[in-house]
C-alpha cells in the first residue's frame, strides 16, 4: 500500500496539530478551507471533494487515539 510523508514547519501548538489531523471528518474545515470543500464519513473511508469538482474516496486506514 503507498503511503505519502511531508514534513512542513509550523507555529501552531503539536497537540492543536494532532487534534485537527485526527478529526478525519473535518478536512475542508480544520486543514484545507478552500482547496477542500467537503468531507463526508461513510464506514472505513472518507468521501473528500475538491475546489475543481473532483471527489475522491480515502479508504480509512488508521486512527490512533491518545
Amino acid at each position: 500500500m503507498a503511503s505519502i510523508r511531508k514534513e512542513i514547519s509550523t507555529k501552531a501548538q503539536p497537540d492543536d496539530v494532532w487534534a485537527a489531523l485526527r478529526d478525519i471528518g473535518a478536512l475542508h474545515i480544520r486543514l484545507m478551507p478552500g482547496f477542500v470543500t467537503d468531507t463526508c464519513l461513510e464506514p472505513g473511508a472518507r468521501i473528500v471533494t475538491f475546489d475543481n469538482g473532483m471527489v475522491l474516496r480515502e479508504l480509512i486506514v488508521d486512527v490512533r487515539r491518545r
